[in-house]
């Protein structure tokens, strides 16, 4: 009775590091911005560039996605493909004053060569935004899949999850220049009043 237990432990154990490695091959291909949260100012002309990174097991030739944003946040200016490792793009933003860009594909013709940032990631593109919000504002950074959750590598189908972010406008800070010229003005007025009272 002894060994049958320690058999059915060691066959639970081995289910549970089996299952442990297919939930890690599902999550390793992942499509995601380069931060998870963007701070900007909300200074009139303010301009972000969002970075959009993969992170994959087999370096992909081909794939694509679309982006949600608030417009009233911000405003989409336009995509820059990363190069290398894409050659080819089409990018549909026709509806981006609604706050989508319905697409945005892009692939290589030769083999791909992916320029790694570190951790197995590398560039796929970057979104360039003018910011046209409050401070306070906040835009969800949605990238959705339009194909099928399907990049192509080489004649096979490999399935990515997108990672989301959001932009948070803050307030123009007030220059340290104003503080002391606010200061010297007070302390002006101050020596008037009592040139006056003397």
């Amino acid at each position: 009775m002894h060994k049958s237990l320690i058999s059915k432990v060691s066959i639970i154990i081995a289910s549970f590091a089996m299952l442990s490695m297919v939930a890690i091959k599902a999550e390793a291909n992942l499509v995601s911005f380069d931060q998870p949260n963007y701070d900007v100012d909300a200074a009139a002309g303010s301009m972000i560039s969002l970075d959009v990174i993969g992170t994959f097991d087999i370096a992909p030739d081909a794939g694509g996605f679309s982006l949600n944003f608030d417009p009233t946040v911000l405003s989409y200016t336009g995509t820059t493909m990363a190069n290398p490792p894409w050659d080819t793009s089409s990018i549909n933003d026709a509806s981006a004053v609604t706050g989508l860009v319905d697409f945005a594909f892009f692939g290589t013709s030769g083999a791909p060569v992916l320029p790694a940032l570190g951790d197995s990631s590398f560039p796929i593109l970057s979104f360039e935004f003018d910011v046209i919000g409050a401070p306070g504002d906040v835009s969800s950074l949605i990238l959705a899949d339009v194909f099928g959750g399907v990049w192509a590598a080489g004649g096979q189908q490999l399935l990515a999850d997108y990672g989301q972010s959001q932009v948070q406008v803050s307030g123009v800070p007030i220059p340290a220049a104003f503080w002391l010229f606010g200061t010297a003005l007070f302390g002006l007025m101050s020596s008037k009043r009592l040139r006056k009272k003397a």
